[in-house]
């Protein structure tokens, strides 16, 4: 049976939507052409004029769906009633879950968010994090639980380890000399470090210390 009028446009619209979403991540919005898109999308720039009329739009679309499952996880790990232990280890495995499944959101992330950190706080703002993390550790360490550490320095450790393997996947690979089940191997071998390096670092043992 051959494809209806419906069905072929809504094949087009999901070849253009992925081919989106890896130009985007390859170039960033600043080197990124709709020639470029339509080129990997396989389809002439008249076809994706036809369906998206300008680059932006189709910006927008791509940054709503990388950004959807991203925002999900953010706003469930950073919540009030959450505490520090739930914080870190709900961080690590949502996202470490989220990258394995979608690779492309840790370079969409990093490079849109510093390309343009207005527009990329409309969809998630970091704020809200940087509040519950200052009254968490503040509160543990007044209490003597923990030592003192700048939440910078602790979203830096935590964001920071959790999106290097995804980020700089190729040299993991080379210098490893690993395969795609051993860089599976990897990544869940830091899905155990990050956490037991960071609550291991506040909660227990070494020299006092402000970060």
């Amino acid at each position: 049976m051959s494809a209806t009028p419906t069905t072929k446009k809504l094949d087009t619209k999901a070849k253009i939507a992925a081919a989106a979403i890896r130009v985007f991540t390859r170039k960033g919005y600043d080197g990124t052409k709709t020639r470029d898109i339509a080129e990997e999308a396989g389809i002439n720039v008249a076809t994706l004029h036809y369906h998206h009329k300008s680059k932006d739009e189709l910006f927008s679309l791509v940054a709503k769906s990388a950004m959807s499952e991203f925002v999900d996880i953010y706003y469930g790990v950073f919540r009030a009633e959450n505490s520090l232990e739930e914080i870190v280890h709900g961080f690590v495995d949502g996202f470490t879950d989220l990258f394995i499944r979608k690779p492309h959101v840790a370079t969409f992330c990093l490079v849109e968010s510093e390309r343009n950190p207005e527009a990329f706080k409309e969809i998630v703002d970091f704020k809200d994090s940087a509040i519950v993390l200052t009254a968490k550790l503040a509160a543990l360490e007044k209490s003597g639980k923990i030592r003192s550490m700048s939440v910078p320095s602790f979203t830096s450790a935590l964001v920071g380890m959790t999106i290097y393997p995804f980020i700089t996947k190729g040299s993991v690979l080379y210098a490893g000399e690993y395969d795609e089940a051993q860089f599976l191997q990897f990544v869940e071998e830091q899905r155990r470090v990050i956490p037991a390096m960071i609550l291991g670092y506040l909660f227990y043992g070494g020299p006092e210390k402000t970060l």
